[in-house]
Parts: structure tokens; C-alpha cells; sequence
């Protein structure tokens, strides 16, 4: 429900509003934004049966183009309290994404873009537990201004479907397998030209499945993102 409800925001964004303004848009010269995100994220995962909360997950998120060609950077970091079923015991799991995009811009709206991304855990528990999930993807997206080029409305999606999972553990040594995945966000923003500041929130969903040795499993996180970039 919550995929094809951002499938239907990527198709408003497509059909709605008129240009999009220089200080949002990709116009031909040099520009971006930095800023501040948070994504407020629920943490699921097949294989083991727990409940993860977390304060969310914070970071800076950085854009610069020069005619079509777009670089960014966002990254988060934070922290999850895991509380297993079989286990009454809280443990600590910290957590890093680091996403790497360069993109191309395209009839002023429409994007695609090459994904580097790479996943952090560090599990804090009777013995330590370091994951790691990198590798490349490719993707793309849209992005329309309507309401007097004040109200932003976007979506993007990506499939990864090159990625290492490996995992060390203390007491047992080390794991590798194949990995692919997906992820996918739509939203809307509001524009201040007085300051050049923009506010985005949105709905981000990212999936990751792990080739097992036995069968596969997948890891789920999916929650609200908002975030507070100045333009330039």
C-alpha cells in the first residue's frame, strides 16, 4: 500500500505544476544545497524475531550541479534498542547509511541517477556483532514546483542489484553472501526564497534481501524522513 501510494506521488509530481524555478531545479550553471536530514525510521527484519525503536537517524545531506550534472551525499547515523523475543534484555545497535548519487538531469523534471550505498551495524550484545551492506544501484526520479513555484513535489526510486552483505561475529567468526535491494521515496517540500531555505518531508522505504546459504531473508526500513537544506 505505502509503494503504491509513492508511486502515485511520483506520477502527480510528473503531471502537475509548470516550470521549475532556478534555486530548485537543475537550470544550466553552477548550484545545490546543503542541509540537515532526520529519517524517523521502523527497523524489520525476517530472520530474527525483535522489536527495534530508535530516536531516529540523523545527518548531513549535501547537493552540488553544474548544468545537468548532479553529486550528492546523505548520511545518517544513529542508533536502534533492539529487545529480542526470547530475550526480556535491551541491546544497542548502531547504525550508519551512507547514500552516493550522480545523477543527469532531463527535461527539466526527470532525473536518472547512479546509486552508491553502503550499511553499518555495530551490535552491542553478550558478543559483538559488525554488518556491513554495500554496493551500487541505479534509479531515478522527478521533481515539479506548482503553487507559484512554492510547493515542491518529488519522488525517486532506486534498485540495488549489486551488494556484498558481510557480518563478523566474535565468537564465531565471519559471513559473506550476495545481497540486492531497493529503495524508494516520495514527498513534498515548501520553498522560502526570502531565506533560500527548503523543507522536505517524505516517506522512504528501503529494502534489502540477503541471498541465504539455506533461503533467503530481507531486512525492512521504512519510516518518515524530513530535512532542512539552504539553497545556493
Amino acid at each position: 500500500m505505502r509503494v503504491r501510494l509513492l508511486v502515485c506521488m511520483l506520477l502527480v509530481a510528473v503531471i502537475c505544476g509548470i516550470r521549475v524555478p532556478g534555486a530548485v531545479s537543475a537550470e544550466w550553471g553552477f548550484g545545490g544545497n546543503v542541509g540537515l536530514a532526520g529519517w524517523f525510521a521502523q527497523w524489520d527484519h525476517e530472520l530474527t524475531d525483535f522489536d527495534a525503536t530508535s530516536a531516529g537517524l540523523y545527518g548531513p545531506s549535501l547537493f552540488i550541479r553544474t548544468g545537468p550534472i548532479g553529486l550528492g551525499l546523505q548520511y545518517y547515523t544513529g542508533s536502534f534498542d533492539v529487545r529480542f523475543a526470547s530475550d526480556d534484555r535491551e541491546y544497542r545497535t548502531d547504525r550508519t547509511d551512507i547514500d552516493v548519487i550522480l545523477s543527469w538531469r532531463f527535461l527539466s523534471m526527470f532525473h536518472v541517477s547512479g546509486l552508491y550505498k553502503r550499511i553499518d551495524f555495530d551490535w552491542h550484545q553478550v558478543f559483538h556483532v559488525e554488518t556491513s551492506i554495500e554496493g551500487f544501484g541505479l534509479g531515478g526520479g522527478v521533481s515539479r514546483m506548482v503553487l507559484d513555484d512554492r510547493l515542491l513535489l518529488y519522488g525517486y526510486a532506486f534498485y540495488m542489484p549489486v551488494l556484498d552483505y558481510n557480518q563478523s561475529i566474535s565468537s564465531s567468526g565471519s559471513v559473506s553472501s550476495d545481497a540486492h535491494g531497493y529503495w524508494v521515496e516520495g514527498g513534498a517540500g515548501w520553498y522560502f526564497p526570502a531565506v533560500h531555505l527548503i523543507l522536505k518531508g517524505g516517506y522512504r522505504i528501503q529494502r534489502i534481501t540477503v541471498d541465504g546459504s539455506a533461503n533467503d531473508w530481507a531486512e525492512t526500513t521504512q519510516g518518515p524522513r524530513i530535512e532542512c537544506s539552504y539553497l545556493f
